[in-house]
């Protein structure tokens, strides 16, 4: 049997409700009827998070709460994550085949589930790697043909979905976050590089910014504009920064202050409908 989440998909509750609803209503009590019926009301709006593509879902530092916004900012819904599956949620991103995937820190490795719209886990991946060790670790990205990467310690580590197991293809000091490319190759970021890899682990070129890294969090591509955007908690003078980045040539275009980035999002996923100028 599968592990669930604890959550239940609203519209597969709402038959329930009603069957309960006519057997109540044939009861002689009708103070009792009206407080369980305001519970069971209570109950199903509670039930109301489900997995829709163009909404945001967010974790938050030691916690195993996942949130869902809509695409201007307003809360929808939460679930929580069984205790039983790890401590904390770390990365979130959707896949090819509709399932959102998580990485859960385990003790001193990490696991990956898959979720569907019922809160059941279709697939549980396992890696290696003490991503509880800092709190940027455990980013995650889908690549093509179904493989996904998860960034954390010093590697890099692939996954090809349905295979349980994940595999180091790449190692640097503090891999932080790693982003998928139209080319089909990857940007990974560490803490004090950028550099582009297949998606095999072969390095193909280093980026270097025209303001140094220093312990960089977060990184994005805009393939539109060919802009890098990275976070980084930064040193003497450029402490806490948003840098948008020259892809080609390394030089920062603009930079902004902006307190402990830990990640960055992407304009194309949250208006992917228009034309971006970012």
């Amino acid at each position: 049997m599968h592990p669930t989440i604890d959550l239940t998909h609203k519209n597969n509750n709402n038959k329930k409700w009603t069957r309960l609803r006519e057997r109540l209503l044939n009861k002689t009590n009708p103070s009792l009827i009206l407080v369980i019926l305001i519970l069971l009301g209570a109950a199903t709006k509670a039930l109301s998070f489900e997995l829709v593509e163009e909404d945001l879902y967010t974790s938050n530092f030691f916690s195993l709460t996942v949130q869902q916004h809509s695409v201007d900012g307003t809360y929808i819904d939460s679930y929580n994550v069984s205790p039983d599956l790890g401590s904390e949620v770390r990365g979130l991103a959707f896949g090819p085949d509709g399932l959102l995937y998580m990485v859960l820190v385990d003790d001193s490795d990490f696991v990956v589930i898959a979720v569907d719209n019922d809160g059941l886990i279709n697939t549980t991946y396992t890696g290696s790697g003490y991503i509880a060790g800092n709190l940027s670790y455990g980013k995650i990205c889908f690549g093509e043909n179904g493989q996904f990467f998860v960034a954390g310690t010093n590697n890099l580590t692939l996954f090809t979905m349905g295979a349980p197991q994940g595999t180091v293809i790449y190692t640097n000091n503090q891999v932080f976050d790693v982003k998928f490319l139209p080319t089909g190759n990857l940007l990974v970021l560490s803490a004090y590089e950028i550099q582009e890899i297949t998606n095999s682990g072969d390095i193909l070129r280093t980026i270097n910014p025209s303001i140094s890294l220093t312990n960089a969090q977060g990184i994005e591509y805009n393939p539109l504009t060919n802009h890098i955007f990275v976070t980084m908690l930064g040193h003497t003078g450029n402490f806490y920064q948003l840098m948008k980045i020259d892809a080609d040539t390394g030089e920062v275009l603009i930079q902004v202050s902006f307190n402990y980035g830990i990640d960055t999002v992407s304009y194309t996923h949250l208006r992917a409908h228009e034309t971006l100028r970012y």
